[in-house]
């Protein structure tokens, strides 16, 4: 317990005017001699001990009523997390004047007078003991008034939108707090500023003292949709501080205590973070400053969209569901719900009233007529308390052709009989879709049946975005090597064992670092005699989302009647999406690389049974093909991330070189990087890209895959100078040939250099060998990544983005083994993105872009955060465990803690009632005791004469007088 006026302690001293009067009045009484005094000492004896306790409980009540009244005007308070209880230090206080002023009373009685009075002065002693300790451990916790490193974070998130009376919003009300607590507590105090958002942005990054920067900072905050990560904000904010120079450090966090973003459920990284804390000069105490949230709201929230496929083409229409739902506390009728593609507006009347927690979803149908990428943005018409949710945006990118190579392993002469065929017919496009007017193909599936022969056969899967093994007993080792490759780059690949599949081989199917590459193990073959269905409840793969239901599909009937037992292997990351109904795995799947396998338990033909006759098994394969294509979804949609990349290219599936331009010497930071498809090229006197001079060095690198187990002939040329090592084999250098042997399917690392000094560049490299002509080395046997190992990523250039709140942004182009990325590190906020492509680059980037020539993407937000759920008690005593928290009502309290003044909850309110009261107990207790002692009572006194003689004798007297005589 602390005082806020501790000079008024002094009018303590009022407590002796009730002893100085009592002691007074004693001295003041008169002794009168009387001689009759001697017979009332008996009685005054008998009535001593009860008034010296009434006057012992008048004067306690007197002196406690002046003690109430002067603390009451020192203003005690109490800080947060008081060391002592404030229900110890203030009876313990109050006790100790009872006890010393009952000894003056009874000062008379000697044992009792030393032991209150000592008591007393014991008690008195130990409180204001308690009162110094107390303060001096507060100034530990609080700091001194020395100078402070400060981060102020400032919650952005969506619910910070709600109004907070006449200051305006919760966020209006954050600046004008933080604005106060700078200009108030600054001095000296260096302050930075941390915008809470999904990510947390640095507005200011380290502390300074400079106002003017930090006011121009304040004023340039805006609020962000979604939740703030508020332990990431934690974080930001512990490294803020630490690149400042002062020795104390304090964050302050001004929000409306929602739980959303703190982490509770993540002891690890509350632990590291404590860690860090601990590493500073002094560790940083939180001040967690939260703003009211009503207790009742009216609010409708767009609560996301989605599609009814993850790969989408102009060949037919695609459902897109917008979620509608209500995060408030009343019922809500929305006024409708639109959806903007472009310039395409359709909408929907509504979808009739809401109660809280309910959610609905809107349907529409909506056919793309071209390829590229399209912003979506779906606006609820909520009426409500906070429109920053009432919207959100989705990108769509709308493929041309999705290509899918199908490898038969049963080439038969009749189609029906191939094991592929089905599969085929399947992905095959319908009449209705097939060609449009004008010769256009509208088919955004594009299925190749190759017979195994011919697909080993090739040097890389690079024109594909999926390939199928249909009813394949094995693979070539050089082929299995090529095909891992090309998964592990970003490619789909989906298994289909057939009857003869050679289980060996699978089960030991490997990729480069020796690990299972195929999700399950091949056990034996299953041939039930009546066939074993589907169980359609144990479909929970995300590609089997679509033909689960049991209303819409009819999978639940197919009967197979052979099939392989396979066991998923765990320890790779594997899992099983669906089974059979005697509990075997139908459909397996795992991550490799950057792509993914599935594999099913049979081949989808009529030996294994009726699948293919169902009227779903279209829609299954569909399905499953789509999600190899894009396992994530949509490309263009991503979370919030501290560090956002988006995929500008499949990586390693993709042929071609890395290139890298230099000027002058092939040393520093490349003028130009790029992938090239081959190595054939004629500049002329020109350049090759900008920013690279007409006299350059260029350098290319990645991996070779022969197609042939032979020797190699390679040859080329180039102006100025040449240079080819293949395998760490010097193969070409100034010219000539040079040879190799090599074996298909392996890869080779290979560097190409090229020296132009003189204008008029040029180069090409062929090879040649037993099975193939002369030829210039095709993008199909190259990859722009050498074998295993580690690729350092190159930042290769950067473009403008447009964000959702017009700061300017750069996204750097990162060639990374995943492929060309954009990556963005700071200010990522949920809403809509646009990337500048200049118009010389934009053929490298045509399927991504949209209608205005720029790289359309969206970063989505959190429809929870507009739920308002609040931090509880045992949320607080989670962060109070890990950090030093503290908790001010209001603004005032924070400057007074940098300021190095406590704070906390004033008492004073608490005296002033408790005098009140003592007040009129002192009142109703003179008036007792004043009635006890009869004071001021008018009482009839009846002296009797004991020596005259009685009634009865004067009454016979006058009847002898009367001469009645005596009876």
């Amino acid at each position: 317990m602390s005082f806020i006026n501790t000079a008024l302690l002094a009018g303590l001293g009022a407590v002796l005017i009730p002893i100085v009067i009592h002691l007074l009045s004693r001295k003041a009484a008169k002794v009168v001699d009387w001689g009759a005094m001697q017979f009332l000492i008996d009685s005054v004896e008998s009535r001593k001990s009860r008034i010296e306790l009434e006057e012992a409980l008048l004067m306690g009540a007197r002196c406690l009523l002046m003690g109430l009244l002067a603390l009451a005007v020192a203003r005690p308070f109490v800080p947060p997390g008081s060391a002592i209880p404030w229900g110890v230090v203030l009876p313990g206080f109050l006790l100790s004047l009872v006890a010393i002023t009952t000894a003056i009373v009874l000062r008379g009685r000697r044992k009792w007078f030393w032991l209150l009075l000592l008591g007393g002065l014991a008690l008195l002693g130990l409180t204001v003991l308690a009162v110094m300790y107390e303060k001096q451990w507060n100034l530990k916790r609080f700091g001194t008034t020395g100078r402070k490193d400060v981060a102020i974070v400032i919650d952005g998130s969506t619910s910070m939108q709600l109004r907070a009376g006449a200051a305006g919003t919760n966020f209006d009300l954050a600046l004008l707090e933080a604005r106060e607590i700078i200009e108030k507590a600054g001095g000296g105090n260096a302050f930075s500023l941390i915008l809470g958002g999904p990510v947390p942005m640095a507005r200011v990054s380290e502390p300074v003292v400079n106002k003017t920067e930090l006011m121009e900072a304040l004023n340039g905050m805006k609020p962000v949709r979604g939740r703030m990560a508020a332990f990431d904000a934690l974080a930001a904010a512990a490294v803020a501080v630490s690149r400042g120079s002062n020795p104390n450090k304090e964050i302050i966090v001004l929000t409306d205590g929602q739980n959303m973003g703190w982490e509770l459920d993540n002891r690890a990284r509350w632990e590291a973070l404590l860690a860090g804390m601990e590493t500073l000069p002094s560790k940083p105490k939180v001040m967690l400053r939260k703003y009211a949230l009503p207790t009742a709201f009216r609010n409708v929230t767009a609560a996301g969209i989605a599609y009814s496929r993850e790969v989408i083409g102009t060949d037919r229409p695609v459902s897109i569901d917008v979620t509608v739902e209500n995060t408030g506390t009343e019922a809500v009728t929305p006024g409708g719900v639109e959806l903007h593609i472009g310039e395409t507006v359709l909408k929907d009347p509504g979808t009739g009233q809401l109660q809280p927690g309910a959610k609905e979803t809107v349907r529409f149908l909506h056919q793309f007529k071209e390829s590229g990428s399209f912003p979506v943005k779906a606006v609820v018409q909520g009426r409500d308390e906070l429109a920053l949710d009432d919207e959100t945006v989705s990108v769509c990118n709308v493929i041309e052709r999705l290509p899918v190579l199908i490898i038969d392993g049963n080439p038969a002469e009749r189609f029906l009989d191939r094991a592929g065929a089905f599969t085929a017919l399947a992905l095959a496009p319908s009449v209705l879709t097939a060609p449009k007017e004008g010769g256009k193909d509208a088919v955004a599936m594009a299925p190749e049946v190759m017979p195994l022969s011919r697909a080993v056969g090739l040097g890389s899967f690079a024109a594909w975005r999926v390939i199928i093994l249909a009813g394949v007993e094995k693979l070539p080792e050089s082929a299995a090597r090529r095909l891992t490759g090309w998964v592990q780059g970003g490619g789909g690949l989906m298994v289909l064992p057939g009857t003869g599949a050679d289980a060996a081989f699978y089960n030991q199917w490997r990729t480069a670092d020796g690990g299972r590459f195929l999700p399950a193990r091949l056990i034996s073959e299953a041939l039930p005699k009546d066939g074993v269905s589907l169980a359609m409840t144990t479909f929970t793969h995300p590609a089997l989302r679509l033909v689960a239901d049991t209303k819409q599909s009819d999978l639940g009937t197919t009967l197979l009647q052979r099939y392989w037992k396979m066991e998923a292997d765990a320890t790779s990351g594997a899992s099983t999406g669906g089974r059979t109904a005697n509990g075997d795995a139908f459909i397996a799947s795992v991550k490799s690389g950057f792509g993914s396998v599935l594999m099913a338990s049979c081949n989808f033909d009529t030996a294994a049974g009726n699948l293919p006759s169902r009227q779903a098994f279209v829609a299954l394969v569909h399905q499953l093909v789509y999600y190899l294509a894009n396992p994530e979804g949509q490309p263009l949609n991503r979370e919030p991330a501290a560090q956002l990349n988006l995929p500008l290219s499949r990586g390693a599936s993709e042929g071609g070189l890395k290139g890298e331009y230099f000027k002058g010497v092939a040393t520093g930071q490349p003028a130009l990087v790029r992938i090239d498809p081959k190595p054939d090229f004629q500049w002329g006197g020109g350049s090759p890209g900008a920013g690279v001079p007409a006299d350059f060095t260029a350098r290319w690198t990645g991996a070779m895959v022969p197609r042939y187990s032979e020797e190699y002939v390679f040859d080329g040329w180039g102006d100025d100078s040449l240079a080819v090592t293949i395998g760490g084999k010097k193969v070409i250098e100034r010219g000539g040939e040079g040879r190799m042997t090599l074996q298909a399917g392996r890869y080779y690392p290979i560097q190409i250099d090229l020296v132009d000094g003189s204008g008029g560049a040029a180069m090409q490299v062929y090879w040649r060998s037993q099975s193939q002509q002369r030829e210039i080395i095709s993008s199909d046997c190259l990859t722009p990544f050498p074998p295993g190992g580690t690729v350092p990523e190159t930042v290769v250039g950067s473009l403008a983005v447009a964000g959702p709140d017009e700061r300017p942004r750069r996204a750097d182009l990162v060639f990374t083994r995943g492929g060309l990325v954009a990556r963005l590190g700071e200010d990522i906020v949920p809403g809509l993105y646009r990337i500048e492509v200049p118009k010389e680059s934009a053929k490298e980037y045509g399927a991504l872009l949209g209608k205005d020539g720029t790289i359309p993407f969206s970063v989505a937000d959190d429809a929870a955060e507009s739920r308002l759920s609040v931090l509880g008690p045992k949320d607080l005593d989670f962060v109070r465990n890990r950090i030093e928290l503290l908790e001010p009502p209001g603004v005032k309290d924070i400057i007074n803690v940098l300021s190095g003044r406590e704070f906390g909850e004033e008492l004073w309110k608490y005296l002033a009632v408790g005098a009140l009261f003592l007040l009129l107990c002192e009142t109703a207790l003179t008036r007792w005791i004043a009635v006890g002692r009869r004071s001021g009572e008018d009482l009839a006194v009846d002296f009797e004469n004991k020596f005259e003689p009685s009634r009865q004798f004067r009454a016979a007297l006058d009847r002898v007088r009367q001469g009645g005589g005596v009876s």
